[in-house]
């Protein structure tokens, strides 16, 4: 089983536990007051901590590649879409340096900075090809800065394949 799977497993099993003391607990103190209170948790969890130790989850390898399929394909696609948006937002404020409102208002080693920070996150590998072409293709428009409309709709073309890419 994954370590996830465990951990949660391991987690219900002890919230089920605590809930036993709390029984135990409250039985104990109908039937002995004080006394008995503390009797009836310690029983509580010495019957739920048996009961832990003895039973061990085991799932054919079966049903444990089944529940683990869809779980890694949907990690894999999380995490594409996270590089996705990660390269979207660095492209876009390498624009917005590249293009300042205020003119000498970022320094040419800010803009070097944030250069390779967006080129570094377009050619990271494990982003799709359906963004990685399109960040490319933007981050030459930009390079270029000649032309506002085209860096525009460079950037509209990388924003929609990161939006069709969440779609999938």
């Amino acid at each position: 089983m994954s370590s996830g799977l465990v951990t949660r497993l391991q987690l219900t099993l002890m919230g089920i536990e605590a809930c036993w003391a709390g029984f135990g607990a409250c039985a104990g103190f109908v039937l002995g007051g004080w006394w008995g209170l503390v009797m009836g948790a310690g029983a509580a969890v010495a019957v739920a901590e048996m009961c832990r130790f003895f039973y061990r989850p085991h799932l054919p390898e079966s049903t444990q590649e089944r529940l683990q399929e869809p779980l890694l394909t949907a990690e894999a696609k999380g995490l594409a879409e996270e590089q996705a948006d990660l390269s979207l937002v660095l492209i876009m404020v390498y624009k917005a340096v590249m293009f300042p409102l205020t003119p000498g208002g970022v320094s040419e080693a800010e803009q070097a900075a944030h250069r390779a920070l967006a080129y570094r996150a377009a050619a990271y590998e494990g982003l799709p090809a359906s963004v990685r072409v399109p960040a490319a293709a933007a981050l030459e428009v930009i390079d270029e800065g000649l032309d506002e409309d085209r860096t525009v709709a460079a950037l509209g073309a990388l924003i929609r394949a990161v939006y069709d890419l969440r779609k999938l």
